[in-house]
């Protein structure tokens, strides 16, 4: 379960990073194409991981909130240790 929840966080970190990359107005359409690339398959890596996540008996609001809870403190600007270090304080993982 930890293990579940520790790679969930860092494939919902990089996907928010390609996201706010890719609103950037100053890309070169190449760069974007490329960046949109990029997160199209990490989205569809992190379906297949909540998929994953539904065999260990993960609720789907559980894993919505999680997730949700992670891009609020990917946007404040806190790196995937941090918010490790966080959840397993708050004893959530």
């Amino acid at each position: 379960m930890k293990h579940w929840i520790r790679s969930h966080v860092y494939r919902v970190y990089y996907f928010r990073l390609f996201f706010a990359k890719e609103q950037q107005k100053d890309l070169d359409p190449e760069e974007r194409k490329r960046i949109a690339r990029k997160k199209e398959r990490l989205h569809k890596k992190i379906e297949e991981h909540m998929n994953y996540g539904e065999s260990l008996q993960l609720s789907e609001n559980a894993m919505r909130s999680l997730t949700s809870a992670i891009v609020e403190k990917v946007r404040k600007g806190k790196r995937p240790k941090e918010i490790i270090e966080e959840l397993e304080e708050k004893s959530q993982i």
